[in-house]
């Protein structure tokens, strides 16, 4: 089998590091260029998208989507609330420039309305006293999940988990 790599017609396989680089940068740059683009195209669609909303008849906004726009009801949603929330999406790209729709709508997302975690320790009940307490080690599920928690983004936390995590819960098993 051939191992032949191809490149478009504008990498040059002979250049230096240093050019390599440069041209990764501007290619960095050129992407993040264009995710800005995009949201702000999502922002003026899904404005076109509140307005025509008022003027269609009512019980009529799915089908107009779909004959005039060609789009479903939940990308309409979407373009709307990135339209809704623009000025808190730029402030975010001031802050991340590689911003993309997915992560905008993300942002703008409303908050779960899944029950808190329970608080393992406040529940855990008191073994003071219990002979039971010397031969069990302590449960570190709590200072596990809320480690995992504080991990800023799943990008971050797959290396983290893979060093930190692990280390962290092997020093508490082994120190319990």
């Amino acid at each position: 089998m051939n191992n032949i790599v191809r490149f478009s017609a504008s990498v040059n396989p002979d250049d230096d590091l240093d050019t390599h680089a440069a041209e990764i940068r501007k290619g960095i740059q050129e992407m993040q260029t264009q995710m800005r683009n995009a949201l702000r195209i999502c922002f003026k669609v899904g404005g076109h998208l509140i307005l025509a909303k008022q003027q269609v008849a009512h019980g009529e906004w799915k089908r107009w989507l779909k004959e005039n726009c060609f789009l479903s009801q939940r990308t309409a949603q979407l373009y709307m609330q990135l339209a809704d929330n623009q000025g808190l999406i730029e402030d975010e790209l001031v802050m991340t420039p590689e911003l993309g729709v997915r992560a905008a709508a993300k942002l703008i997302a409303k908050p779960s309305t899944k029950p808190e975690a329970k608080d393992v320790e406040a529940e855990e009940p008191d073994r003071a006293g219990s002979e039971e307490a010397e031969d069990t080690p302590p449960d570190h599920t709590a200072d596990l999940h809320a480690a995992w928690k504080a991990a800023p983004s799943r990008r971050k936390r797959n290396s983290w988990r893979q060093s930190s995590l692990c280390s962290r819960a092997r020093s508490l098993t082994c120190s319990g």
